[in-house]
Parts: structure tokens; sequence; C-alpha cells
């Protein structure tokens, strides 16, 4: 519930953002002495600049403050080690994320805004399927004693033993 309500804000905005970013350009051909863009080259400028937005802008904020720190607490982490898990997943998790919504955005990006929430909603229970898997990967455990195999195990015992001689 919590990101079809964050994705539903953000669609606003990304339109609000990208018709800015669109006119400012459409003034700067006609600045160069460019007068007439279609409305085809229209449409690209405004999606690529609302995929552009979001990879670059919203995923990192959504992704920092709530995709990945949510279910951390969710299933115990403790609040301290809720940054380290941020600053271990968002890189591989933004990549991930490009590889898979890029193309998803092109049709998301060209179809009404008040579409865009139900077919974002959709392709996100994969989605989530996926970045649930990355949330909850644990890191491998360390080397101790409890999960040694026996012939390790003799080892660590044996070098306390010579250590404490």
């Amino acid at each position: 519930l919590g990101s079809a309500v964050i994705w539903s804000f953000w669609y606003g905005v990304a339109d609000q953002m990208s018709a800015a970013m669109c006119q400012s350009a459409i003034s700067q051909l006609n600045l160069m002495g460019i007068d007439s863009v279609g409305s085809d080259s229209e449409a690209l400028v405004r999606t690529v600049s609302s995929i552009a937005l979001e990879q670059f802008l919203w995923c990192p904020i959504v992704y920092s403050l709530w995709d990945i720190p949510v279910p951390a607490l969710l299933s115990g982490a403790p609040l301290k080690s809720v940054p380290e898990q941020v600053t271990g997943k968002l890189g591989g998790l933004l990549i991930a994320n490009a590889k898979v919504w890029t193309f998803i955005n092109i049709m998301i990006y060209n179809i009404p805004l008040e579409w865009r929430v139900v077919v974002s909603c959709v392709t996100d229970l994969f989605w989530q399927s996926f970045v649930s898997t990355v949330a909850f990967k644990e890191d491998p455990p360390e080397k101790s004693i409890a999960n040694a195999s026996v012939y390790e195990q003799t080892v660590i015992e044996q070098a306390a033993t010579f250590e404490e001689r």
C-alpha cells in the first residue's frame, strides 16, 4: 500500500517536471532557430526526461527511505543496521531497477496519468518479489567455531590452547 501511494504521488510530479523540461528544451531549440518541433519529438523528450528523473532522482530516494529500510525493520533488524543495509544494497538494486523498469517505463510514461498506477502496480507485483529477495538477503555468515567444520574447530581449539601457553 505504501508504495502505491508513493508512486501515485510521483507520477504527477514527474509529469510536471518533465513538462517543464520539455518546454525548456523547446525554448532552447527556438532560440537556436529551430521553430517546429513535432509532437513525436515532444513525447520523446517527455518520456526520456521522466525516466531519467525516476532513475536518478526518485528511485534512490524511495529505495533508501522505503524499499530497503522498511522491510529490514519489519523483519527485526536493529535501527543501527539500516544505513549499512541501504549502502550495501542500494547500488545493486538501482542497476537491477534500470534493467527491468526502463523498458516498462517507456510504456508507463506514454499512457494516461490515471492508468499509470494500475499498470505500475501490476508490474510491481513481480518487481517486489525481486526487491524482497534483495532486501532480505543476508550477508554470508562470519567464520566462527559454531559454524566451522570438525577440522576447523580442532584447529581453532588448538590455536587457543597454544595462545594460552
